[in-house]
């Protein structure tokens, strides 16, 4: 019998592991440097780790609280938000991307309800 191939052995494992697995799958196929794909994939195991001992297995149960106390834990700060917001701020008007309108969207419901 041959070995599965990557594409079943990540279908294989729990939600959070597949996603996770699909990202870094992803990058690489976008060839972005070994560095970059390390870094991610060094930061991810650290959010997984976090999340797991959280009891957090699908992604779909990743909520903004958990991530505020993973950035407040590790950074002293809510560090997502503040990057988030920064990087609303450096968008492009009138663009045309959709997942820039999206971010900006994001962006400015969160300052309109002072999270």
């Amino acid at each position: 019998m041959t070995p599965p191939n990557s594409t079943l052995r990540i279908l294989e494992k729990a939600n959070l592991a597949r996603e996770i697995d699909a990202f870094l799958i992803d990058r690489r196929a976008r060839a972005l440097s070994p560095h970059t794909i390390k870094y991610y994939d060094e930061k991810l195991a650290l959010f997984r780790a976090y999340l797991q001992a959280q009891g957090i297995k699908a992604v779909e149960s990743i909520t903004a609280p958990i991530v505020r106390r993973n950035d407040e834990e590790r950074y002293g700060e809510y560090r997502t938000k503040r990057l988030v917001l920064g990087i609303s701020d450096e968008l492009p008007e009138g663009c045309g991307d959709e997942r820039i309108d999206r971010v900006r969207m994001v962006s400015e419901w969160c300052r309109n309800r002072g999270v």
